[in-house]
């Protein structure tokens, strides 16, 4: 839904002026919808300023996961995933920090999944399938890293 919005607008490259204040918002769905729109804003308009934008969004999320418990915000980072994955063949000079986080929230989900291994947890759980996510969008992003 975001893709065609970003795609019809004419000049939506100025909605990187808002991405830091609708980030700062406690509403987590801004926060998804700030992501997402950061990521197709960016694979458009491939500009300098997008780049300055894409790293701002990625210190914000490095930020969340340090400070914040993983089930609070598993639903942020099942959400905007996909989209993250989507900023790595776009912007190479971004793809290092953008895996680090990828795996990093990968590790918290898996570690997660493991202090719940006493539960009965089905193999579908919300842990597991963002971890396989992750696995899988990094797995079909090729970069080179110098």
């Amino acid at each position: 839904m975001i893709r065609p919005l970003v795609e019809n607008v004419p000049s939506m490259f100025v909605a990187t002026d808002f991405i830091q204040e609708m980030l700062a918002l406690p509403d987590m769905k801004r926060r998804i919808f700030a992501v997402c729109l950061m990521a197709e804003v960016g694979r458009k308009y491939r500009l300098p300023e997008s780049a300055v934008s894409l790293n701002l969004v990625i210190d914000v999320l490095n930020t969340l996961l340090k400070y914040t418990q993983m089930p609070g915000n598993h639903a942020l980072f099942t959400a905007i995933t996909p989209s993250l994955g989507h900023i790595i063949p776009v912007y190479p000079s971004l793809a290092p920090l953008v895996s680090t986080l990828l795996l990093r929230i990968s590790s918290i989900a898996r570690s997660q999944l493991a202090m719940n291994c006493l539960d009965a947890r089905p193999r579908g759980s919300q842990e597991r399938k963002l971890a396989n996510n992750i696995e899988r969008i990094l797995s079909s992003r090729v970069f080179i890293t110098e």
